[in-house]
């Protein structure tokens, strides 16, 4: 029956989404989209370009997750797991060649462009960097937007509508002669014409100077030089050199020509009947291009006579496409060389493989890398440094005093059962770190520290240094900076909430509280300080007397003590 809308969407602007429901479980949320049997390509951008549909009911699409369905990779993902038994609908629009609104591409190549159609994936566009778009046609870039403007492999065509090309933007070629306009005495323009020019007599003076005046208008001045003179007597015109067609010039004798090459369109064809010291062979008969493209290069067996010629097709080339192909070639090749992948040989391109027999050399700005054939080995020079990860996150280099490894993220592993650290001699041992064993530290080749399975083992004394405590009306004591302290009391003091006793469990020491030169200066303990019988002890009163006070960090807020009076 008639209806009022849009024509009904062709049957291309949407596919069918595989039936799911065999997979419905009650538990199971996540399910691959498909379309007869393969994951669609394109794939869909946004559930917000599908409709679902289960039991009869149309899901929301909600890219937060949080109802209905989302698209996760390939997958439809819904918030709630259908139930089993319940039907599946679903279609997604626009499957083929579409651009995604909003959407973003990967960066993309030439072999395969970011934005493609489905029948034809090498040809497209790209982003081949910020600010920077790529056309591609067969895998091969034909031009290039960025904010410079457009750059092209070529322009085709008769220019007509290009306009407005500044002619200080010429940066190369030459004007085709045809292409400049004649200049005569009405040209306007900001060069002026001078009003009267005045020359000698030829009559009375045969030798003429052309006059170069110092302006271009006004009272013109003579400008000096005498690079070009003219004999009228002799008519002999003599220059330190000639520019210009030379369409006007006769009877020049080639003999005259002492240097510089005759342009090639200039020599007249030679054909057989052209005499000379030159011995030209009878016949050549070459293959007519137009109808065999394949021309082999023919060799002959001698230099002069009769010539045969010499067997071999190593070397051909095809005339219509401009493809010259040997085995190989031996020599300097000068000029510039063009391969696929570049302009000129910059680089080797892409390589399935590399064989080098001999040294190789790798040359930068500053510091050299250096492969030792006779040695196997790679050699860097000073500050050449190897680097590991995609953001330079380990380097090794020498610096010329110092070996340096430098982790710049996350944590450097050195994965061994058994690590020993030797002298360069190799003949003492530093430190050993053996798994399921311990760690062993060496002074001069003789262990002082071992860790056991009941802790760890000293050779010898353990030593620490005794750290001065800041005196004031409250003294601080930080366990986590130190294990033995001093402080001279000048006042009556208190001692203070110790800080880092929870980080200090087990850790023990002494601190050495002496009176000042005045003395009878009392002191008054935190509680977190214990003392036997619970109650802190009284200081020695004479100046200058020493009390040691013994501690161990028994817990957070916890350091039991004793106290040794009037140490002397």
């Amino acid at each position: 029956m008639p209806y009022i809308g849009n024509n009904i969407r062709a049957a291309d602007d949407y596919r069918l989404i595989d039936d799911i429901s065999s997979s419905f479980n009650g538990s199971t949320t996540s399910f691959a989209l498909q379309i007869s049997g393969s994951t669609p390509v394109p794939f869909p951008k946004s559930p917000q370009q599908c409709l679902i549909s289960v039991n009869g009911v149309i899901q929301e699409p909600d890219p937060t997750g949080s109802s209905g369905f989302n698209l996760v990779g390939t997958n439809i993902v819904f918030s709630s797991a259908p139930t089993n038994g319940h039907a599946f609908f679903g279609i997604v629009y626009a499957t083929a060649d579409y651009l995604n609104a909003g959407g973003t591409f990967p960066a993309g190549s030439t072999g395969s462009p970011s934005i493609t159609f489905t029948t034809d994936q090498d040809t497209g566009l790209y982003r081949k960097g910020s600010g920077s778009i790529g056309f591609v046609s067969n895998s091969t870039e034909i031009a290039n937007v960025d904010s410079n403007g457009i750059t092209a492999t070529e322009f085709i065509g008769g220019g007509a509508n290009i306009t407005g090309i500044a002619a200080g933007n010429i940066a190369s070629g030459t004007i085709a002669t045809a292409r400049i306009p004649t200049l005569n005495q009405n040209t306007t323009g900001t060069a002026a014409i001078a009003t009267t020019v005045t020359v000698a007599d030829e009559s009375s003076d045969s030798t003429c100077f052309p006059l170069f005046a110092t302006a271009a208008t006004g009272d013109l001045a003579p400008k000096s030089g005498s690079n070009l003179t003219f004999n009228s007597a002799q008519g002999i015109l003599t220059a330190t050199q000639f520019s210009g067609n030379g369409s006007t010039l006769t009877n020049l004798n080639a003999s005259n020509i002492a240097s510089g090459t005759i342009d090639s369109a200039r020599v007249p064809t030679l054909n057989q009947d052209t005499t000379g010291t030159a011995a030209i062979a009878t016949t050549i008969t070459v293959a007519d291009e137009s109808s065999d493209t394949g021309c082999n290069v023919l060799f002959a067996t001698s230099a002069s006579g009769n010539l045969g010629a010499k067997t071999g097709s190593n070397l051909t080339f095809n005339s219509s496409t401009g493809l010259l192909t040997a085995t190989g070639f031996s020599g300097n090749l000068t000029g510039t060389l063009q391969t696929a992948a570049q302009g000129n040989v910059t680089s080797l391109g892409t390589l399935t493989g590399l064989n080098v027999s001999g040294d190789a050399t790798f040359t930068g700005d500053n510091y050299n890398v250096v492969w030792d054939k006779s040695s196997d080995r790679f050699e860097f020079a000073d500050n050449a440094a190897a680097t590991f990860g995609d953001g330079v996150d380990l380097t090794i280099l020498h610096n010329g005093s110092h070996s340096v490894i430098t982790n710049n993220t996350g944590t450097l592993f050195s994965l061994s059962d058994n690590v020993i650290f030797k002298n360069n001699a190799n003949n003492e041992t530093i430190a050993t770190f053996v798994a399921n064993s311990g760690i062993e530290l060496y002074f001069n080749n003789v262990k002082k520290f071992e860790s056991t399975v009941r802790g760890v083992e000293i050779t010898g004394n353990a030593t620490g240094p005794i750290s001065s405590l800041s005196d004031g009306s409250t003294i601080t004591v930080d366990f986590g900076t130190s294990c033995n302290f001093t402080v001279t009391l000048g006042g009556n003091r208190t001692f203070g909430d110790p800080d880092n006793t929870a980080s200090s469990v087990g850790s023990s020491g002494s601190i050495f509280i002496v009176q000042d030169g005045t003395g009878s200066r009392t002191a008054s303990f935190h509680a977190d300080y214990k003392f036997p019988g619970g109650t802190a002890p009284t200081l020695s009163t004479a100046a200058n007397a020493i009390d040691r006070l013994d501690y161990i960090v028994r817990g957070n807020n916890d350091v039991h003590c004793v106290v040794t009076l009037d140490v002397k």
